[in-house]
């Protein structure tokens, strides 16, 4: 079950990590893709809830937007990036921070 988030801790969340925005969070993934191998992150993201899963794979794995994955799954798009930042969240403790 999703923890609810409001805007408030988000930007609290996105501060914590420095990854607040898409271009910062495309950048820590790109760098963990470098970092660590498939079959690592593939296990990672298997840590996750089913619903952080399927926008983590649809958006990073697939290259869909996140305004495309809305309809896909049937959710706000409000749903859509608190899943996105907080699965990023969740890799994001998983693994740390590398250099990139």
């Amino acid at each position: 079950m999703l923890h609810k988030i409001n805007a408030g801790d988000m930007l609290r969340l996105e501060n914590r990590m420095g990854l607040s925005n898409n271009k910062e969070r495309q950048a820590w993934w790109q760098a963990m893709n470098r970092v660590y191998s498939e079959q690592q992150i593939n296990a990672a993201i298997a840590t996750l809830p089913p619903d952080m899963q399927q926008v983590i794979l649809l958006h990073y794995k697939k290259g869909i937007p996140l305004r495309e994955i809305a309809p896909i799954v049937n959710r706000s798009m409000t749903a859509i990036r608190t899943r996105q930042v907080m699965g990023i969240y969740k890799l994001w403790q998983y693994f740390g921070k590398p250099g990139y």
